[in-house]
């Protein structure tokens, strides 16, 4: 029975003279399906590593790439010290490879990780912004892009002055997360000034196949001779000045806030949230950002988002369920119901609230 095989590998290691011989002793087989590699990059994460794809037809009489006896398992034995991480597509199953060796089930999670690429086409022409020569800016960038937490990521290595500017970026989300990710990296870099030239790729993991690739300024971007030196510094700046900002700046631009903005807090540990309710502005706050978790938050004085919209007038703003008067008292009741509940204890819990009514819970 055929059993087509599609791999992808991400191999890595801290010795690049290691990493370099695996790399030749792959391109080089004489018995193998033929891989499809990568060159060598670097990232402070994963050290040294390279990427490779690779198909196979793992008929029982056919030369296999997993398993026991496979390419991988192969590849691992004559270089000990790699950490090979990989995930692989049949015609039946789907997931990731451990050892060698297929550990999935069903295709549904055929690609767990949303990796994106931010690609900078003109950044050299800022070369010595702030002493930072154009080789290095890639570095300053990548650690302050994108406004979501990652779980890995590089920045290209340019060899010229003429050579684009690429970051990558990966975590794991499904595909609705994807969405609520891409949308929010293009508000975070339209927010900063991004040049006009600015491309960002969704890309899988794995193949390094391009999922999707967009213009950030869509209709409004540029070629990048047309992006000018003064235009890449006054993006750099914006970025600089992100990492001092007060939570204060975001009240005259909270219908576009993001995720990440909820991150800054002043010396007392107010978070713009904190501050709209003081400024009676929540009202202007997406829907999606006034949930239980953020507007319970409290700064170091010990008082909640709640509690401040409660003071200055303007539970009217709140979710229709958080607009009574004692929401967190009752809330913290029924998350302690809620516990004794999921302890069995189902009749002291019925006891407690005929005492103790409770909007919040249900007998």
């Amino acid at each position: 029975m055929s059993n087509d095989t599609e791999v992808y590998l991400v191999i890595r290691s801290q010795d690049p003279l290691e990493l370099g011989c695996a790399l030749a002793y792959l391109r080089n087989k004489d018995k193998t399906w033929g891989f499809n590699c990568e060159e060598i990059k670097y990232s402070e994460e994963y050290g040294y590593f390279f990427r490779v794809s690779c198909w196979a037809n793992e008929n029982a009489w056919n030369y296999r790439i997993t398993g026991s006896n496979g390419e991988i398992n192969d590849l691992q034995q004559r270089f000990p010290c790699l950490q090979i991480d990989g995930y692989y597509s049949d015609e039946y199953t789907a997931g990731e490879l451990v050892g060698g060796e297929k550990m999935g089930s069903d295709k549904e999670g055929e690609n767990p990780m949303f990796c994106l690429n931010i690609i900078f086409p003109s950044l050299s022409k800022a070369d010595g912004w702030q002493g930072y020569p154009y080789k290095q800016l890639s570095d300053f960038l990548f650690s302050r892009l994108p406004s979501f937490s990652y779980e890995g990521g590089s920045s290209s290595f340019p060899q010229t002055i003429k050579d684009p500017v690429k970051l990558d970026y990966n975590c794991q989300a499904d595909d609705e997360l994807r969405e609520e990710l891409w949308q929010e990296t293009i508000l975070y870099l339209k927010r900063l000034h991004a040049p006009r030239d600015v491309v960002l790729q969704e890309e899988n993991y794995y193949s390094a196949a391009i999922v999707r690739d967009e213009k950030l300024w869509g209709e409004k971007a540029k070629d990048p001779a047309s992006v000018t030196k003064s235009d890449i510094i006054h993006f750099l700046d914006h970025v600089k000045m992100e990492e001092n900002r007060d939570p204060k700046d975001f009240l005259d631009q909270l219908e576009n806030i993001i995720v990440s903005d909820l991150d800054f807090t002043d010396q007392s540990g107010n978070n713009l949230l904190h501050h709209a309710a003081v400024a009676g502005r929540l009202h202007l706050i997406k829907p999606e950002f006034l949930n239980i978790e953020n507007l319970l938050k409290k700064n170091e004085d010990g008082e909640s988002v709640y509690q401040l919209a409660l003071r200055h007038g303007c539970l009217e703003y709140l979710p229709s369920s958080m607009q009574m008067k004692d929401f967190e008292q009752y809330y913290k009741q029924s998350s302690s119901l809620m516990k004794l509940e999921n302890m069995g204890k189902v009749s002291l819990v019925r006891k407690i609230l005929k005492s103790f009514p409770n909007p919040l819970a249900s007998e």
